[in-house]
């Protein structure tokens, strides 16, 4: 992602996050990381929040998301059991 580029309404990202969901239904992880997009762009549509301060909360949610991740798989591996 190109920072300060309002990805809501190309359509390109919007089908790349649809997938995304899509093969991810039961994720919550992902599924948040939706909700949290589909909320910022309708506070951007509604001019409620700045674009930096959606690109901000949605990065910051992100590399939280990949934090959490990396501990469940870390948590899950063969090795961690020994």
């Amino acid at each position: 992602m190109k920072p300060g580029v309002n990805y809501c309404h190309e359509k390109k990202a919007a089908n790349s996050v649809e997938g995304l969901f899509e093969e991810n239904r039961k994720d919550p992880l992902i599924i948040k990381l939706v909700a949290l997009r589909v909320g910022l762009c309708t506070m951007l549509d509604e001019r409620k929040i700045t674009l930096d301060s959606a690109i901000d909360i949605f990065e910051e949610e992100k590399n939280r998301a990949i934090v959490e991740r990396s501990k469940e798989e870390l948590m899950s591996s063969p090795e961690h059991a020994l």
